[in-house]
């Protein structure tokens, strides 16, 4: 069993783009050449996939591990094929990845200067195979998926979020089925210094079991 010793820090709660369970783009996103995505929210309690593949088997705290994506992923119109897993509740797509486990509201300079997205962005602890907690992924002919089964840091609440990617579509889907993301944060950037998408940061009660997010790219 692994054993944090981190101290978190008493953030203020903010939401950037969260109008109820809609958002809008940021507004360093107006120049008309940048792409950015709009948010659709639903309640899907059938969405959430079972991942099985454990990407951290003896498992990890501020931990990132590399991965050949099955299939080119595109974040803010840019092509990745590889991606960096933070066992935090992100993807990076620059390496050799960050392990930082302070989150920080979007676009942060903390994650990748290629791009990130992040389901939920927390100091998270995963305690490997046999454990029921760890950072898991699948891959189908249409879709690759990354699903984080974990506890949240100093509190000790049970997190279990995911993203998945489409082969067929630039849509990028979040699914929920525990914590609340009380000192989370939630979206995707293209760069450290933007554009990004933010759903919420540090808002109590932002996700819950059932909730999903679509992030849709708009021109």
């Amino acid at each position: 069993m692994m054993v944090a010793n981190h101290v978190r820090r008493a953030g203020i709660a903010a939401a950037i783009g969260v109008l109820g369970l809609a958002a809008v783009p940021l507004a360093s996103q107006a120049a008309p050449e940048a792409l950015h995505y709009t948010i659709q929210a639903s309640t899907c309690t059938t969405c959430f996939v079972a991942a099985n593949v454990d990407l951290f088997p003896g498992g990890a705290d501020d931990s990132v591990v590399e991965v050949a994506l099955p299939f080119p992923v595109y974040v803010y119109g840019v092509k990745h094929t590889t991606a960096w897993v933070s066992s935090n509740g992100n993807i990076q797509f620059a390496g050799p990845g960050e392990t930082t486990f302070t989150n920080a509201s979007l676009p942060s300079s903390a994650l990748s200067p290629k791009g990130a997205v992040a389901p939920y962005w927390d100091d998270l602890i995963v305690e490997g195979s046999g454990s029921g907690t760890g950072v898991f992924s699948k891959s189908t002919s249409t879709e690759y998926v990354v699903s984080w089964r974990g506890t949240e840091v100093g509190t000790g609440n049970p997190v279990r979020a995911e993203v998945i990617f489409f082969k067929t579509s630039r849509t990028i889907e979040f699914n929920y089925i525990q914590g609340t993301a009380e000192s989370a944060t939630i979206g995707i950037q293209k760069a450290a210094g933007g554009p990004a998408t933010q759903y919420s940061y540090d808002v109590s009660g932002a996700t819950f079991d059932g909730l999903t997010l679509k992030f849709v790219p708009a021109s």
